[in-house]
């Protein structure tokens, strides 16, 4: 059983990581991907790829390294936080896998770089917390939540998030709200001066125009597997969240606080993930999930067996899914 494995000492834990990852990015080397790019926003419209990065081989290198270092940075900002155990692996392990449920081959650096960026607004919204002064944490979150835009505009959705942190959580000071609203702002102004600078002003109206279809599309399921997994995951969260939320009230201020921070994180994610088309934005979910689910899922006992199986059965699937896809 799967959950045995992260039960066990710290170099099994890694080796166990290792084993699954080579086996879900394998196919990947299989499937071109490299020249597979979104171009739904004006940043992504006018970049592209260095050319040595379009050769695939190059391309899934690069994809794996940063996917496994992406998920142990995750895995730090839950651990120093406190969010989850010290020595608590399986928080990489559900990354690593949902991520490849996510984007079984398309877009795979995009939504990499993209949850890199949400990873860091999502740091310093939680060291916000522990500042005597959090407006640089408040400026930075908001920063780095409008540069996640540049590859989606619907990564906007998580910007309220800010503002339930200082809102809702700290001791609210007015300048938060104008600090947090100039470090949305920043980076467009960038943006704009230099499509200005490209003479292509007239893009932009254009999207303006276009960019509510970005927010809102109809849950849609394909595949048995899609919905055997979906289904899993959500019997995992309601599992996890029927786990955890009793237990913040025993729990000290500050890890109250981020704990609470986090669970509205993954509120706010759910809409994305089921009602936005954009599968860059739908990844949002895969951070307080994976966090969440990990610490769920590591203060299991080992009688519980039947909960083991099913993880087991949902990573099963996903491996799966992956692979159907390579010769579907």
């Amino acid at each position: 059983m799967i959950l045995k494995l992260f039960k066990q000492s710290y170099f099994i834990q890694i080796s166990s990581i290792f084993v699954f990852a080579v086996l879900l990015l394998a196919p990947g080397f299989l499937q071109d991907g490299s020249t597979l790019l979104p171009n739904n926003t004006l940043f992504l419209q006018y970049t592209n790829l260095l050319p040595l990065i379009q050769t695939n081989w190059i391309y899934q290198i690069i994809n794996s390294i940063l996917l496994i270092s992406l998920s142990f940075y995750v895995r730090s900002i839950l651990k120093d936080h406190q969010l989850i155990h010290s020595q608590d692996l399986l928080p990489v392990f559900i990354f690593i896998s949902f991520f490849n449920f996510q984007n079984p081959y398309e877009y795979q650096l995009i939504s990499i770089i993209n949850l890199f960026l949400i990873a860091l607004s999502y740091k310093f919204i939680l060291q916000s917390f522990e500042d005597e002064k959090p407006d640089n944490s408040i400026f930075s979150a908001s920063f780095f939540i409008s540069l996640a835009s540049f590859f989606s505009y619907a990564n906007l959705s998580l910007f309220p998030l800010i503002w339930i942190s200082f809102f809702v959580f700290q001791n609210y000071n007015w300048r938060y709200l104008p600090i947090s609203l100039i470090g949305l702002i920043t980076p467009y102004l960038f943006l704009f001066t230099w499509i200005y600078w490209i003479d292509k002003t007239d893009v932009i109206i254009h999207e303006w125009n276009s960019v509510y279809l970005h927010f809102f599309r109809w849950p849609q399921i394909h595949g048995l597997t899609n919905i055997i997994i979906n289904s899993l995951i959500g019997f995992f969260v309601l599992s996890s969240l029927a786990k955890i939320i009793p237990e913040i009230p025993g729990k000290i201020i500050a890890i109250r606080k981020k704990t609470s921070l986090s669970l509205w994180f993954l509120l706010i994610s759910l809409y994305p993930f089921l009602f936005i088309p954009d599968s860059l934005t739908k990844n949002l979910i895969l951070i307080p999930l994976s966090g969440l689910l990990g610490y769920y899922l590591n203060r299991i006992k080992t009688r519980r067996i039947w909960i083991d199986l099913l993880f087991s059965l949902f990573i099963v699937f996903i491996i799966f899914s992956k692979y159907f896809l390579l010769y579907a």
